[in-house]
């Protein structure tokens, strides 16, 4: 009931802002047309830069997410605004010591007479309302300006949980809520981004959304929280090199005279060297001499030319958009 009041008195403001003259011009095709674009902070952070004090343990003020829910291209080009924000599991409102969303209301809205949040817990769905009025002034090209602004609407804060870790991801998605007339009483409560000439424009011509609004929820940008990996790099390199050279060389000579005398000589050249003197006597007399000289020299090493490098780094995966009902109205879901 809260809402619906709400909603009715944002309704009221704003309309009783414009005279029937000044509607007609407003009403009238102008060169200057809203284009307005919302979006949500995406926020992706490393582990290690959200545990500032290094313990691997989030604390709660480490865990708080400050989100701002921004507009551009509406300047002054709008001055009603009733917008659901749904919070993705995990992910918990900071609320104000009476119980209500803190929030901090931004520049876009400084000039406009109502600023409002209000958060269902059970849905999950915070509501978003502001109504402003139509300026005196005008566009070069005629065109009527709103107290509306480009920048900052309101800024809320969240906290994400204790068991938090890389990877993880939180979502925040605008959804179109419409509150059935049977809770609204009389006839369906739409949500809206416009001014009263654009919906007094839609209504005029038997449409359930006018044209501004129906610009700002087909080209809104949701919003996120994630925790990305610490990138781990390393390089590696091995080099090794080997060449093998191998020499042999053998010298024999043998040389045999039939002699009364018998002799055998061997000389030998490698690790170690042997000489022997052997005599044998027969009735025949035969002189053997060998010399023998071995030399062998070995040196080894392997070459290898293509030394091995390599990285290796760490992805991180993504969680999907997690999608919410709101108890008291019907959201049709506008996927970014």
């Amino acid at each position: 009931m809260k809402k619906n009041v709400l909603k009715k008195t944002v309704a009221a403001l704003a309309l009783s802002a414009c005279c029937a003259s000044v509607m007609t011009a407003a009403l009238s095709a102008s060169a200057v047309e809203a284009a307005p674009v919302l979006s949500l902070s995406q926020i992706s952070k490393k582990f290690s830069e959200i545990d500032t004090n290094g313990d691997g343990v989030l604390s709660e003020s480490e865990r708080t997410f400050d989100i701002s829910m921004d507009v551009s291209g509406a300047q002054r080009l709008w001055s009603a605004m009733g917008i659901h924000v749904v919070l993705d599991d995990g992910l918990t409102l900071v609320k104000d010591d009476v119980g209500d969303p803190q929030t901090t209301w931004g520049g876009a809205v400084k000039g406009n007479a109502i600023n409002s949040a209000m958060y269902n817990d059970s849905t999950k769905n915070l509501f978003i309302a502001s109504a402003g009025k139509m300026l005196a002034t005008k566009f070069d090209d005629g065109t009527t300006q709103w107290s509306g602004q480009d920048g900052t609407i309101v800024t809320f804060t969240v906290t994400i949980p204790e068991s938090a870790k890389p990877g993880d991801k939180w979502n925040l998605t605008y959804k179109y809520g419409v509150t059935p007339s049977t809770v609204a009483g009389g006839k369906d409560t739409r949500d809206l981004f416009t001014t009263t000439a654009g919906q007094a424009a839609a209504d005029a011509a038997g449409k359930d959304i006018d044209d501004i609004t129906n610009y700002a929820i087909n080209n809104w940008s949701n919003g996120y929280i994630e925790i990305l990996d610490d990138v781990t790099t390393s390089t590696s390199t091995s080099t090794s090199t080997s060449t093998s050279t191998s020499t042999s060389t053998s010298t024999s000579t043998s040389t045999s005279t039939s002699t009364s005398t018998s002799t055998s000589s061997t000389s030998g050249t490698t690790a170690k060297g042997t000489t022997g003197t052997t005599a044998k006597g027969t009735t025949g007399t035969t002189a053997k001499t060998t010399a023998k000289t071995t030399a062998k020299a070995v040196t080894t090493t392997k070459a290898g030319n293509s030394p091995k490098t390599g990285v290796a780094g760490v992805a991180v995966a993504a969680a999907g958009l997690v999608t919410a009902a709101g108890a008291a109205f019907v959201l049709r879901k506008k996927e970014d």
